[in-house]
């Protein structure tokens, strides 16, 4: 059900200093999420590089979007070799951290499936239902526009960055819906904002700017139509003034 009332609310969506403030993943949920992983307690099996892996990932706020840094420079940077970062990317996957979307010829992307990692518990308290709903609103808008086919754990990827673009429109799920269809169907966003809502919110100063100058541009025309009908009104009264040469006719 949609939050009423919020549209017409006066926000400063525009200011930089306040998306600043309202950014999701910001720093202070990173640090949290990476001590918190640091000190909890890991699954049998569970070794030096997968931690290394999940830290590394954390730390570049992969909760919500893909990274796709190839096996060859894992390798390097954890000091070890190819092998066993497919090795450690398989156990990640199989205790359900780590998603992987293989692609033909290029590097596999990877995603942190927060949902499942308990030290993520600050980021999931963050995320509202509504954060939820607008995932959803935002897939059947893709599926309208022909998009079959969603990756594993789409949904859960695409929560954080709705919680975002909530938070950004002052958690109207109207308006954030709004806002989300013209990124959409607008020919200068629309090749982005199709690939998920982390690129929207990438794109937020600019889909924000041709969003409110399409809304003003629809207002005043709201406004013309609304002159016009009311002309065209009165001119279709009939006249009811009537003329003395008329009395005079009607007396005699």
């Amino acid at each position: 059900m949609l939050l009423t009332g919020c549209i017409g609310r006066k926000l400063n969506l525009n200011d930089e200093k306040h998306l600043g403030s309202l950014s999701f993943i910001d720093n202070h949920i990173t640090d949290a999420t990476l001590l918190n992983f640091l000190l909890s307690p890991k699954p049998p099996g569970i070794g030096a590089v997968d931690i290394l892996h999940v830290l590394l990932l954390m730390s570049r706020k992969a909760e919500d979007h893909e990274i796709f840094d190839s096996q060859q420079k894992l390798a390097q940077y954890f000091g070890v070799d190819a092998k066993t970062i497919v090795r450690s990317q398989k156990r990640l996957e199989k205790i359900g951290w780590l998603v992987r979307s293989r692609r033909r010829g290029r590097s596999n992307s990877l995603v942190l499936n927060y949902e499942n990692i308990p030290a993520e518990e600050p980021l999931r308290l963050k995320i509202t239902p509504q954060a939820g709903q607008l995932t959803v609103s935002y897939q059947i808008a893709l599926q309208k526009m022909g998009r079959k086919r969603f990756p594993k754990h789409w949904i859960a990827q695409q929560k954080p960055s709705a919680q975002r673009i909530l938070d950004r429109c002052g958690g109207c799920l109207e308006l954030a819906e709004q806002i989300i269809y013209h990124a959409l169907t607008s020919p200068s966003h629309r090749r982005k904002s199709v690939k998920g809502l982390y690129n929207i919110v990438g794109r937020w100063k600019k889909i924000k700017h041709t969003y409110d100058l399409s809304t003003e541009v629809r207002r005043q025309q709201k406004q013309i139509a609304e002159a016009q009908a009311y002309l065209d009104s009165q001119l279709a009264e009939p006249d009811t003034v009537t003329s003395e040469d008329d009395e005079m006719e009607v007396t005699v």
